[in-house]
């Protein structure tokens, strides 16, 4: 699991990993730090990015609505947890030059039916990787209000393909899965969607679980992490404990394809191989993105009950 454990009095800010949302904001910022490997977000960057809880990363997807991994919310049989029901208070981080905390009401916390199924029937554990999960690691929080001022990501229904430019970030720990390393600032890293294949390695997939890498495939985009060997001249970033949740976007825009959510490692290793992201393009199983439309979400495209389509030259 990427999250560390949920302080309700603190926004100390850790999360998970990397998410580029805000019109034309530029992601610059310059200052290089582990993500695992990314660089430090500029004040204006990502406008659309949250933190809540001092906990989870998200993205504002709705008026009132902030998209985030399920096991950001959940308990392990796949109801979500007390402290998230309607009536509560959510600590949220908003960015920009003059950063705030807001204290706003949850009006309702939405788990996808999936995977509150699957949990109820079996448990869920802490990591979508090593549990081979095929339910979408995908859920939205409803406020009352109180983001009326803050940029909405689109969530894009174009499918996402292997090769495609995208960008992770995220509020998490800079260094080995180590949720006290944390330090308030935003990182990001442009990188490259890549085939479930990455996922095949020592401590990660094998490539005989061939039902599992199909499920993978249809659920997760995977992106490199630092132990993937690569030609680039920047080491790949690694999603860390305080990412989860955050968006995926393509890169240069503000449309999320996926949601940040799991990782493989080698054995005694702490940095990724691969960082997974719960998808949420039109191409997703188990029709996330139409569930997403139904709840209200900001939708690049469209979807119907069961199929999404993208705008023309998408």
């Amino acid at each position: 699991m990427l999250t560390r454990p949920i302080s309700f009095a603190s926004v100390a800010l850790l999360a998970l990993l990397t998410a580029c949302a805000g019109g034309d904001a530029s992601p610059e910022g310059g200052e290089e730090a582990d993500l695992s490997n990314g660089a430090v977000a500029g004040d204006d960057a990502f406008p659309s990015t949250l933190l809540f809880n001092g906990a989870c990363t998200g993205a504002h997807v709705g008026e009132k609505l902030i998209l985030t991994a399920a096991h950001c919310v959940r308990d392990a049989r796949g109801a979500v947890q007390p402290g998230l029901m309607p009536g509560n208070k959510l600590s949220v981080a908003v960015r920009g030059k003059r950063p705030s905390v807001r204290q706003l009401e949850i009006a309702k916390t939405t788990i996808h039916p999936r995977t509150v199924a699957l949990c109820a029937a079996q448990g869920c554990g802490t990591l979508a990787s090593s549990e081979r999960r095929d339910a979408p690691d995908v859920a939205v929080i409803e406020v009352t209000g109180g983001l009326g001022d803050i940029a909405v990501a689109e969530v894009d229904v174009a499918p996402l393909k292997v090769g495609d430019a995208v960008t992770i970030l995220g509020y998490g720990c800079t260094d080995r899965v180590n949720v006290a390393n944390a330090d308030g600032k935003l990182r990001f890293r442009n990188t490259r969607a890549v085939d479930v294949t990455a996922t095949v390695h020592a401590g990660g997939l094998a490539a005989t679980e061939t039902t599992a890498l199909e499920t993978v495939r249809s659920s997760y985009a995977i992106t490199p992490g630092p132990r993937q060997a690569t030609s680039e001249p920047v080491p790949n970033a690694g999603l860390c404990p305080g990412d989860s949740g955050g968006p995926l976007f393509r890169a240069g825009t503000n449309r999320v394809v996926g949601v940040n959510a799991s990782y493989t490692f080698l054995p005694s290793e702490r940095l990724p191989v691969t960082n997974w992201h719960a998808r949420v393009d039109g191409d997703a199983r188990w029709g996330v993105a139409a569930w997403l439309k139904a709840l209200g979400a900001n939708m690049r495209g469209t979807c119907t009950a069961s199929t999404c389509r993208a705008p023309r030259g998408s």
